[in-house]
C-alpha cells in the first residue's frame, strides 16, 4: 500500500495557521492587560494627558503577526459587507483629521481603531474557531476579576508597568470611587484604566458564558462554567459600571 505524503508547501502553510491560531488565542487573552510602550506623554495642567499619551500596546503587535501569518483574508459568509462598512467608516475618521487641531494625536488614536478593525477581519475569518477565541477570552477575565476583587477590599492598586497598571489608591482624589459620609470604597478596576471599562468587558465575558453554557454536557462542565459567572458577577457589580 502507498501512503501519500503531505508536500513541504501544504506543512508549512498547516504551521503557518497554526502559529496563527495560537497568536490570536494569546491576543484575546491578553487583552485586558494593558501593556504598552509609551513614546509620548504630553503634560496638561502639570499632569500626563491619557488622552494625548502616544504608545503601541504589546497586543497590537501580536495582531500584526496574526494578520502576516494569515495573509489573504477569507471572509465568513454575510460578513464581507459588514467589513466593506468598516472600510468605509475607517476612511470618513482619516478624512476627519483635516479638521483637527491635534494631528499626532489623531493619527495615534486612528492606528488604534486600524489594529482593532484588524482584529475584527481576524475574527471573522472562516479559519477562526470562535468557540475556542470565547474560552481565550473568559480565561483572560479571571486574574483581572481576582485583582478587581483584592482593589476593593484593599482600598487600593499598585503600579506595575510591565503589566500596564498604575496606582489607584480610593484617598487620593480623581480616582473612581464610592463615597459616603463616613468613607470612600474604591471602584473595581482590575487592569483597566477606568471601573467602566472594565464593566464593560465583565458584561461581555458574561454572555460569552452563557453562549458556552449551550455546549456543556457534563456536570463537571457546568460546574465549571458556574464559577466564572458568578465571579464576574460579583466584580461586574463592585465595579459599579452604569454601561
Amino acid at each position: 500500500m502507498i501512503v501519500a505524503s503531505s508536500s513541504p508547501k501544504n506543512s508549512k502553510k498547516y504551521m503557518r495557521e497554526k502559529l496563527a491560531e495560537i497568536f490570536l488565542l494569546l491576543t484575546i487573552f491578553l487583552l485586558p492587560w494593558q501593556t504598552r510602550w509609551i513614546f509620548s506623554s504630553p503634560m496638561i495642567g502639570g499632569e500626563v494627558s491619557q488622552y494625548g499619551t502616544l504608545s503601541l500596546y504589546a497586543t497590537e503587535l501580536i495582531i500584526i503577526v496574526v494578520v502576516l501569518l494569515r495573509g489573504r483574508w477569507q471572509p465568513v459568509e454575510g460578513m464581507k459587507k459588514v467589513i466593506q462598512a468598516g472600510y468605509f467608516l475607517l476612511g470618513a475618521i482619516f478624512f476627519s483629521l483635516a479638521f483637527t487641531s491635534f494631528f499626532s494625536i489623531g493619527i495615534a488614536q486612528i492606528l488604534h481603531l486600524i489594529f482593532a478593525f484588524a482584529l475584527l477581519t481576524i475574527l471573522c475569518d472562516v479559519r477562526t474557531e470562535i468557540k475556542s477565541v470565547v474560552i481565550a477570552f473568559i480565561v483572560g477575565l479571571i486574574i483581572p476579576s481576582l485583582l478587581g476583587l483584592w482593589q476593593v477590599i484593599v482600598g487600593s492598586s499598585p503600579a506595575f508597568s510591565w503589566l500596564g497598571l498604575s496606582t489607584q489608591d480610593a484617598q487620593i482624589a480623581g480616582t473612581a470611587v464610592v463615597e459616603t459620609l463616613t468613607s470612600r470604597m474604591l471602584r473595581a478596576y482590575g487592569t483597566f484604566p477606568h471601573p467602566n471599562i472594565f464593566g464593560g468587558f465583565l458584561a461581555v465575558g458574561i454572555v460569552s458564558l452563557s453562549w458556552i453554557v449551550r455546549t456543556i454536557k457534563t456536570k463537571r462542565q457546568l460546574i465549571v462554567s458556574i464559577i466564572p459567572v458568578v465571579l464576574f458577577s460579583v466584580t461586574l457589580i463592585l465595579t459599579f459600571s452604569r454601561g
